[in-house]
């Protein structure tokens, strides 16, 4: 999902001054196919770890029910579906660098 995004930033663009009557092609065949199981099973990895978070407790709770949500809706299209993974993603982030975990804030630390 890297690759394809950081084409769609930088070599479509290159493409389009060059040659863009290769834009105008749907890719077709095999290619269509792999790129659209690439996408179904990304979405299927987050919805995962979604699912291993949660019943792991590694994250706040509503922080991993927004993953689960955020990467089921990754396969619908809609406008909206992109903000809610990234918000999602970006929560599960802060928690990560600020050391925050759903244990640590669901026990008082102990000082002995």
């Amino acid at each position: 999902m890297i690759g394809a995004s950081w084409s769609s930033v930088f070599v479509e663009p290159y493409i389009a001054g060059v040659a863009p009557e290769l834009l105008e092609e749907k890719p077709g065949g095999l290619l269509n196919l792999e790129f659209t199981l690439s996408f179904g099973l990304v979405s299927l990895g987050w919805l995962l770890f979604g699912v291993a978070s949660l019943r792991a407790r590694v994250y706040p709770r509503s922080a991993s029910i927004l993953l689960i949500i955020g990467a089921a809706l990754t396969f619908l299209p809609l406008p909206f579906t992109a903000i809610v993974f990234a918000v999602s993603v970006a929560w599960l982030g802060f928690v990560l660098l600020t050391g925050m975990s759903a244990s640590s804030a669901a026990q008082p630390s102990r000082v002995s």
